[in-house]
């Protein structure tokens, strides 16, 4: 069945309304179902129904239909997707009979635990992301370092709400502190974006409100769809918006879903580049490497595991939790920014127009000021030494001098006759 099947089917529904799924937990599922249903060639009423008609039956467990399912299921699987994607949609497929209360048959289990593909391991590094950069609108830009200088998961990123930045954005470190809970988990977390992310989502709210100059009345109603009504809106919304929005003004009309929106971005980006997926090979630009991007810089350069994972919204143990009191955002903040270089793609634009690098220019252009000065009062001072010591030879001089003409003054005091002896000569 399609996945758009599957969503509007009435034992799925009731399935995930039991089970109160997480939206992302729910697209795994509804993938895992597309698969088994696909593979059986039976609508999820159907598999319930030929389930329920064996139990009934009395059908030893062993020949049920389900166990050889179940079975041919994970073997179809193995020759198409990768090991840890089998083991969730085989997951998914137990929950849904499970659910209807149809006991699941043993079937032989892997004693390794799945390893995921080499290629899959791969971290992009701050180069790839400057590279993808160069093919990203102003959008794509801004989600790409949202989740690379913040650590936040794809579904955070798309539940901003632009009240969250606004309230956040420091105008004299240009770092903008998010105070989040995470939808997951529902723990409460503080994390923070360079002034690289913030700049880029500045700009992008900019165009969102930018004026409008179409005569074209499509483009103008696209461009009017994309405004901003009030800080309470999804701060990333989509390119592509239904025209009931115009006349409801409902945010969730523009909402950017995490899987859809979110992964097809990326996708597009990364065919841009040049750089396409596989059954078995994820995309290396995608949301969740940026996530992994920020955690294993900032511990590869020492940075604090525990404040790491907090920025990152993941439960601590309960060690960390008792020791490591979260209560200091502004000391937090000093943290994320002596490590925050390492984060930056464009470095030395940023790093020029932040606050401490122009207090370092402000202090340098003072010093040289003084340094100056001071060069110049040794240069007049080395001209006065020379001045001084030139008076000083001519007072020598002067001082021989007035010793010659006083000893010939005595003498002729002594000897009136030799004055005339000179006279004579």
């Amino acid at each position: 069945m399609k996945k758009s099947e599957l969503e509007k089917d009435e034992y799925i529904n009731e399935w995930f309304m039991g089970r109160n799924l997480a939206p992302r937990t729910r697209i795994n599922y509804i993938l895992g179902m597309q698969h088994y249903t696909e593979y059986t060639g039976k609508t999820p009423i159907q598999l319930i129904d030929e389930a329920e008609s064996d139990i009934q039956n009395g059908v030893l467990p062993r020949k049920r239909s389900i166990k050889g399912y179940l079975i041919g299921f994970k073997e179809h699987l193995k020759g198409n997707v990768v090991d840890n994607s089998v083991r969730a949609y085989v997951a998914a497929v137990k929950s849904f009979y499970t659910f209807f209360d149809i006991p699941i048959p043993d079937i032989v289990r892997n004693s390794k635990r799945a390893k995921p593909s080499p290629e899959n391991l791969k971290i992009p590094t701050i180069d790839d992301v400057r590279e993808a950069l160069k093919h990203c609108d102003i959008r794509e830009k801004a989600i790409i370092l949202v989740g690379l200088s913040s650590g936040l998961s794809a579904n955070e990123i798309t539940n901003l709400k632009i009240c969250d930045f606004k309230d956040g954005y420091d105008e004299d470190t240009k770092i903008t502190t998010l105070k989040l809970r995470r939808g997951k988990t529902g723990v409460d977390f503080v994390t923070f974006l360079t002034p690289e992310a913030s700049e880029a989502v500045g700009d992008y709210l900019e165009w969102r409100n930018r004026e409008i100059k179409f005569h074209d009345a499509s483009r103008k109603n696209a461009a009017l769809k994309q405004r901003i009504n009030d800080d309470n809106g999804y701060l990333f919304i989509c390119k592509v918006i239904s025209g009931k929005f115009l006349e409801t003004g409902d945010e969730e009309l523009r909402r950017f879903d995490a899987e859809k929106g979110l992964g097809k971005m990326y996708s597009s980006i990364n065919i841009r580049l040049g750089k396409g997926s596989t059954n078995r090979n994820r995309h290396l630009i995608r949301s969740h490497n940026m996530r992994k991007l920020f955690s294993t810089t900032l511990k590869s350069i020492g940075c604090n595991n525990t404040m790491v994972e907090y920025w990152m919204g993941h439960s601590l143990s309960r060690v960390d939790d008792a020791y490591f009191k979260p209560n200091d955002i502004d000391k937090m903040k000093g943290t994320y920014r002596k490590y925050m270089p390492h984060l930056l793609v464009q470095k030395e634009n940023v790093i020029a127009e932040s606050p401490e690098f122009q207090k370092i220019v402000e202090e340098n252009e003072k010093l040289s000021g003084e340094v100056a000065k001071a060069v110049l009062e040794r240069s007049e001072m080395e001209n006065m030494k020379a001045r001084l010591a030139e008076q000083d030879t001519k007072i020598e001089e002067q001082a021989k001098d007035n010793e010659i003409f006083t000893t010939l003054l005595n003498k002729l005091r002594e000897n009136p006759e030799f004055l005339n002896k000179i006279m004579q000569t």
